[in-house]
């Protein structure tokens, strides 16, 4: 079998329905590969100016090491079970078909379009950017991969930059950030069909919930060296007010 180059992409998912949410809900889903995603930084407090890291924590939950090997024919080093039996084609509205072959496998990344960094394509404060060059994205992980039971992999999933150079002060904030590995193959007519080996978010159930991604924008704070000579300024201008007073009281005395 003849393994094509892995499939890199970011999918971004439009704000959705609540009927089209239950809908992915009740999806079939893929075996339960032990991963699972959390933000590392949940909260933190950033200046009007200052380019914010979106890392993701991906925790192996599993007894058994969670593996993948984007060099090997299929199942591409994934646990037994793991491996989707069916794929789609939905520009062909095919949907829940058996695979006869598999033809390769990528990453990828997604997230929903439910924040209020980006705005949803609406004139957001912030637009992201993926750094795919970092040895440390989800993208360039080396492969054969293993993550130990209990192992943890900080992955650096995005960079939100403010439109302008600065944002307005408030709390901003994101919910459903993730990655997978998905694979592609053909039905038995031939018909290239694609499936998700496993997705993990940050957000279980797709739903927004105690797993948010907030920032506070504040407006500039003065660095330190400026801080200081503004101390020093005011203490002279004490000093001086100060010895004014005394000398004013001597006069009169």
């Amino acid at each position: 079998m003849t393994l094509t180059l892995a499939r890199k992409t970011a999918r971004t998912l439009a704000a959705a329905s609540l009927a089209a949410l239950c809908a992915l809900a009740t999806a079939p889903a893929a075996a339960d590969v032990g991963l699972s995603a959390t933000f590392r930084d949940p909260t933190g407090t950033v200046g009007p100016g200052d380019v914010i890291d979106v890392w993701i924590t991906l925790t192996s939950t599993g007894s058994d090491p969670f593996t993948f090997d984007l060099n090997e024919d299929f199942p591409y080093g994934l646990a037994p079970g793991a491996e989707p039996l069916v794929g789609n084609n939905p520009a062909l509205g095919l949907f829940g078909v058996p695979f006869d072959s598999y033809t390769g496998a990528g990453l990828f990344t997604f997230r929903f379009c439910e924040d209020t960094f980006e705005g949803c394509g609406t004139g957001g404060a912030y637009v992201l950017t993926t750094p795919f060059a970092s040895p440390d994205v989800w993208f360039n992980v080396m492969s054969p991969f293993s993550l130990a039971p209990g192992a943890t992999l900080d992955v650096l999933f995005g960079q939100l930059s403010p439109v302008g150079g600065n944002a307005a002060p408030g709390v901003y904030q994101l919910f459903n950030y993730g990655v997978g590995l998905s694979v592609t193959g053909l039905s038995l007519d031939g018909v290239t069909l694609r499936a998700d080996a496993f997705a993990v978010s940050t957000c279980a159930g797709l739903l927004p919930g105690d797993c948010s991604f907030d920032r506070t924008v504040v407006a500039v704070i003065p660095e330190p060296a400026s801080l200081l000579l503004m101390l020093g300024g005011l203490g002279a201008v004490a000093a001086w007010t100060g010895r004014r007073q005394r000398s004013v009281s001597l006069n009169r005395g």
